[in-house]
């Protein structure tokens, strides 16, 4: 066929093939691959006729065979001229859309399913034409009024002689898996809430805990501590005992204030983030002997809002507490600054490494998860987490979590270094 309109003949053959198949009622492809022209008679002759309808034949290439075949698909698939004019309706789109073959064909698409696009059809029509394809979301109307998603993918076959040409489209229903899609953001997004939330309650029990133990306990050793130094000594055994038991004291108030700390520094509520940091690191330096280095361009009373905060100093606390376990490393860097995505905490190491894809941060036996948890914490703050690490070379974390807010302005030089 060459795309031009045939002409109707004005006389009949004497015997009439039956159009339809005996079977299912559909049209037969054989009769599809005839010209549109021909198929007035396969409609009701209550059904009125679009004056717009510009009848014109298939494609040389839709031949009956080719019909069969895409009849057996499930999908709906049609064949359409430029302007929209329905050339072949596969079963699969009468059983999706509830029109039949007989009722589509010769028809404009738009006026059989009232096609809403997810952009200016002219974007569409361009990218069509440029590449040949275009495959997008689409919400059609069926017969019986519902609306429905499809997942649509367009061809375009070009005509000799630069002429439009002819256009086949595939859709796919995916209607109820978008809709499960939506419920399931839909779960996560509560299921995130809910960890936000239990994270806030999880900072003020800590917080309650730290300050009980620092102000309440640790007031009360060192009152011990005072009525114990001032015992009356008679004899060197006396001595002796008063010495042990203040150093018994001295240990145990260490293992107070280490563990107040542990549960949440004083320092991240009084100070902020960049000295409660400077505070652990150097802690984690004496207990360890691992040399740390850590810098910013950030000031030590720069606002950083407290889930920022919170989630950077835990997943600091985190890579610290992973390092000592299994590291084995001998240097840590660790760089906070402000990026433009917000602000970027920056953990690297020169210990042993790992494959990243072996599983090895769930660490379940300690009860820890480790590089997941840290990954959950930033992502809970609306962050991100990227993870590198070479077995032999090291490891490296950085976490970019949100920016610090219109209230808090960069600062315009290095806030210093340790």
């Amino acid at each position: 066929m060459n795309g031009e309109a045939p002409t109707r003949k004005d006389t009949h053959p004497t015997s009439h093939h039956n159009p339809l198949n005996s079977n299912t009622g559909h049209p037969h492809p054989k009769c599809l691959a005839q010209p549109v022209a021909e198929l007035s008679d396969l409609n009701p002759p209550s059904t009125s006729r679009d004056p717009e309808i510009v009848p014109v034949g298939l494609p040389a290439q839709l031949n009956p065979d080719a019909c069969a075949l895409l009849d057996l698909a499930h999908d709906a698939i049609l064949v359409r001229t430029a302007e929209g004019v329905v050339l072949f309706w596969s079963r699969g789109a009468t059983e999706l859309y509830g029109h039949t073959a007989r009722a589509a064909v010769g028809r404009r698409k738009q006026d059989l399913l009232h096609t809403e696009f997810p952009c200016p059809i002219s974007e569409i029509e361009t990218r069509l034409y440029r590449t040949g394809r275009w495959d997008g979301i689409l919400t059609h109307t069926c017969h019986d009024g519902r609306k429905i998603l499809v997942e649509s993918r367009w061809a375009l076959q070009r005509a000799p002689k630069e002429r439009p040409g002819w256009i086949i489209e595939i859709n796919r229903d995916i209607t109820v898996r978008r809709a499960a899609e939506l419920g399931l953001q839909r779960a996560l997004g509560n299921l995130t809430e809910l960890s936000r939330r239990l994270i806030d309650i999880q900072e003020e029990e800590r917080r309650r805990l730290s300050r009980e133990l620092h102000d309440e306990i640790g007031q009360g050793l060192t009152a011990v501590q005072l009525h114990v130094a001032a015992f009356p000594v008679v004899d060197l055994a006396a001595i002796q005992n008063r010495t042990e038991l203040l150093e018994m004291l001295d240990a145990l108030m260490e293992k107070v204030r280490t563990l107040a700390f542990n549960l949440r520094p004083s320092e991240l509520d009084d100070l902020g983030l960049v000295p409660a940091l400077r505070s652990a690191l150097a802690k984690f330096r004496e207990r360890t002997g691992i040399e740390i280095h850590f810098s910013t361009n950030l000031s030590d009373e720069a606002p950083i809002p407290e889930e920022a905060a919170n989630a950077c100093f835990r997943i600091a606390q985190e890579a610290l507490t992973n390092i000592i376990r299994h590291a084995r490393a001998g240097r840590v860097d660790i760089r906070l600054a402000t990026v433009s995505e917000g602000l970027s905490l920056r953990i690297q190491d020169d210990g042993q490494g790992f494959d990243p894809g072996s599983g090895e941060g769930l660490d379940l036996r300690t009860g820890h998860l480790g590089l997941t948890g840290m990954e959950e914490r930033a992502r809970i703050a609306r962050g991100t987490f990227h993870l590198n690490s070479i077995p032999g070379i090291g490891t490296e974390i950085i976490a970019i979590l949100p920016h610090l807010g219109s209230d808090a302005s960069p600062p315009t030089g290095p806030g210093g270094s340790d």
